[in-house]
């Protein structure tokens, strides 16, 4: 069975890594878009809601592109030859009044394109639109039952079963081609409830669940102590789920972090970040950002695009500077989603090109 989730896929890219390292700034494959900050629910847990976390520095859960903006985006990124984009959050993506269009758009310009939803919304000419075109969809949960759903997210307790239905007639009515994914986010709250979860995913028809951990704190020392208690029951609830649940139709990804890595995507011992060419936010606020963990943050910021290209951005000299000058060793000290492929990058640059023979 070929692997959704992977690091390695960037090797496929050849061009890619040509241009990386010659230190060349081509544009990048991957944009994570965010079309809107206003949403639906409300996560207690959610990293931009949150005051404590860094995520929340430039956050206004008002801001939204306009309809005009956004087809000179989708025209911009057609242009530079994109090749994917996410709709993400920020906000709810399918809030998004022009979610339709833009993604017709996309499509129609030779960008795959995915989202990632709360999926309280996924129904009616959303699912017929999207089922038939996107690559994959990803809802994410942190609940089983309708109780906890709803304190969570401060929603109200018929909104656990709306969104049970919307996946499961999605799962119904989408193409094979589509990946239907959840993203289980882990709590002290939801904890014991990670295996009966993916009984019930399987049941209403996802192809896969992820199991994460949502990042409570900025710091890895408060991550580490929120889970520590509860770490092991989790990961003995995922293995267990490989053994009874698991088949060619329904797989489980286990993304959980076990926090005893020595070599922890908090601490980076490079000083420039190999990955920061491949994907780049675009923020409902029209700014862009360096990486989705730091979308919404001063440091993060490239510049603005409310009165420019995004392609007049990514060319300029200015980007060119904050992306090749960035030293994650200093920069970073936070959750890093691309550390583990910065590092084969730089295993596979630093390879000894005499002894390559002999493999």
């Amino acid at each position: 069975m070929t692997k959704l989730y992977s690091d390695l896929k960037i090797l496929h890219f050849d061009s890619k890594l040509r241009d990386i390292l010659d230190g060349t700034l081509s544009p990048p494959l991957h944009i994570r878009l965010k079309p809107t900050n206003k949403c639906n629910h409300n996560c207690y847990y959610c990293c931009y809601r949150n005051k404590d976390l860094y995520l929340n520095q430039l956050f206004n859960e008002n801001d939204e592109i306009p309809k005009d903006k956004m087809r000179k985006i989708v025209e911009g990124l057609r242009q530079m030859r994109v090749k994917a984009v996410t709709f993400s959050g920020g906000g709810e993506p399918l809030c998004y009044p022009y979610i339709l269009e833009t993604a017709a758009n996309l499509i129609n310009s030779g960008i795959k394109i995915a989202v990632l939803t709360n999926g309280s919304l996924l129904k009616g000419k959303i699912t017929e639109a999207l089922g038939k075109e996107i690559a994959w969809i990803r809802v994410s949960m942190d609940a089983l039952d309708p109780q906890m759903y709803a304190k969570n997210r401060r929603v109200s307790l018929r909104e656990f079963d709306i969104v049970c239905n919307n996946i499961n007639n999605f799962a119904k009515n989408k193409s094979k081609q589509c990946q239907l994914g959840i993203n289980f986010v882990v709590t002290q709250e939801n904890h014991c409830d990670v295996y009966e979860f993916l009984k019930l995913m399987k049941k209403i028809g996802v192809d896969h669940v992820k199991i994460s951990e949502a990042i409570v704190s900025t710091e890895k020392e408060k991550n580490k102590n929120y889970y520590f208690s509860f770490l092991d029951s989790v990961k003995k609830q995922i293995s267990r789920g490989l053994v009874d649940l698991a088949s060619d139709s329904f797989t489980i990804v286990d993304k959980f972090n076990n926090f005893e890595n020595k070599d922890s995507c908090y601490e980076k011992k490079y000083n420039h970040c190999l990955f920061i060419q491949c994907l780049s936010v675009i923020g409902a606020d029209m700014n862009v950002y360096n990486c989705q963990d730091k979308a919404y943050t001063k440091n993060g910021k490239i510049g603005s695009i409310k009165d420019k290209s995004f392609q007049e951005l990514w060319s300029s000299e200015q980007t060119k500077e904050k992306l090749l000058n960035l030293n994650p060793s200093i920069d970073c000290n936070h959750h890093c989603t691309q550390h583990s492929k910065n590092q084969i990058l730089f295993n596979y640059f630093n390879v000894n090109k005499a002894h390559l023979e002999f493999v």
